[in-house]
């Protein structure tokens, strides 16, 4: 993240750690129904809940129209610029193939903020944990119960293994080889800063 701190355009930046999943066992309990634990899942939905409302706090929210959220292993291949300009009124989720159609996938939204405060906004953890639970206790169906109301404005266009793959580490046997070559023999790095190469 230090390109991040280093950006002159960078106007705010928020860090902070997941806690432990015993900070869970008596609140909401440690069982999912996803291939996350607890606290990875509480912790994407409370740091985009705190991006939410810090957006709406500042003097020049009305300034910005969209928000793009990208999990951090997340390496895209395609441009999204023109994605984005012919889709304005839209909620660009990924299509990742590993999780039933109807759901929404984590891993990648575009959309203006109004909408995206649908998915990601919340009071406090009291309603991210009734969300989750309407969820049935996993994150993509907990996204697509939020988004019910504007199903109709959601598409999916950011297809996994086409447009953008996760990377993982150690790399996985299903891994493309290009994506194995290039860790084993430069490291994780090498493939952020060079994927247009």
């Amino acid at each position: 993240y230090s390109f991040l701190l280093s950006n002159t355009r960078t106007k705010a930046f928020i860090l902070a750690e997941p806690y432990h999943e015993r900070a869970y066992e008596k609140s909401i309990g440690t069982q999912t129904n996803s291939n996350s634990s607890i606290n990875a899942t509480m912790g994407m939905f409370l740091s985009m809940s705190a991006l939410s409302n810090y957006l709406e706090s500042l003097p020049d929210r009305d300034e910005y129209t969209h928000v793009f959220r990208i999990r951090t292993d997340c390496l895209i291949f395609n441009c999204l610029e023109n994605l984005i300009q012919d889709n304005q009124d839209k909620v660009i989720i990924s299509n990742n193939f590993s999780v039933p159609y109807d759901w929404i996938s984590d891993h990648i939204m575009i959309a203006p903020k109004s909408l995206f405060y649908r998915f990601w906004r919340f009071n406090d953890m009291k309603s991210i944990f009734k969300a989750y639970n309407r969820g049935k206790r996993n994150p993509e169906k907990t996204l697509q119960h939020l988004g019910k109301s504007i199903q109709n404005k959601i598409i999916k266009v950011l297809n996994r293994g086409e447009d953008y793959h996760i990377i993982y580490t150690p790399p996985k046997e299903t891994d493309p080889a290009f994506i194995q070559e290039a860790i084993d023999s430069h490291g994780i790095e090498y493939l952020f800063d060079n994927i247009s190469k």
